[in-house]
């Protein structure tokens, strides 16, 4: 099996969110201390909480990149579904006197925290999928559009010269613009959405018409209940 898979880099994407936030403002009118907001939809001490962390430690720790200034934070967890306390959580956050937010990285919460920040002004660094990419003055997403993920997928699968393949995914967002890939090149493609419950039935199916080549979409935490299938099934 040949897989093609999003990969993401939170310690990274943060720490750049975070020099990004200090090198646009002007280091001789900085207060002796920066405060700001981040929302979370992850689970406590998850990767991305523990990179947002480490990247607020590392740039206090800088001696030369803030001298006179120290950033604090106040971070929150919401429920991946639970707008309307993101927005209180956010809210309470501004009141309090934070300079800027960060996250959440959750497509569906981030689109409701940004509309708060633009309305207020409010710095909003995010990395998230937008298919609406609209131009804000005061925010930042690092998450690539749409349009350069697809063509992504698209170099990729022409340079292994896939003739055909499936394509599994979870969120009616992500890969589906792929369809019109496959017909543009004459390409067979098979979308399949799916759920932990559906896998083994649906790499059944895609091995009874030989598709041997997958294009995985799917939420990172179900990558080992996928592989188990591919690997009980044979699918090379």
């Amino acid at each position: 099996m040949k897989s093609n898979q999003m990969l993401d880099f939170p310690k990274h994407r943060t720490y750049i969110c975070l020099h990004l936030f200090v090198l646009l403002r002007n280091s001789l009118t900085l207060p002796p201390v920066i405060h700001v907001g981040a929302i979370s939809s992850e689970k406590h001490n998850g990767p991305i909480e523990l990179a947002f962390k480490y990247a607020i430690h590392s740039v206090n720790k800088d001696t030369i990149l803030l001298p006179d200034t120290k950033i604090t934070f106040d971070l929150q967890h919401v429920d991946n579904d639970d707008s309307f306390h993101a927005c209180q959580k956010v809210c309470t956050q501004i009141n309090s006197g934070i300079q800027a937010v960060f996250g959440p990285f959750n497509a569906m919460l981030g689109a409701h925290i940004h509309s708060v920040c633009d309305a207020l002004d409010i710095p909003h660094l995010q990395s998230r999928i937008d298919l609406q990419m609209e131009d804000t003055e005061f925010s930042i997403n690092l998450h690539p559009t749409q349009k350069y993920v697809n063509t992504a997928f698209e170099d990729v699968i022409r340079y292994l010269n896939w003739t055909k393949a499936g394509i599994l995914y979870e969120k009616d967002y992500g890969v589906l613009q792929l369809r019109k890939f496959g017909q543009m090149y004459d390409m067979e493609i098979h979308l399949r959405q799916v759920n932990p419950t559906t896998y083994v039935k649906v790499l059944n199916e895609l091995k009874g018409k030989d598709i041997h080549n997958l294009v995985i979409d799917i939420n990172t935490g179900n990558i080992s209940i996928l592989l188990k299938g591919v690997t009980l099934n044979k699918i090379e």
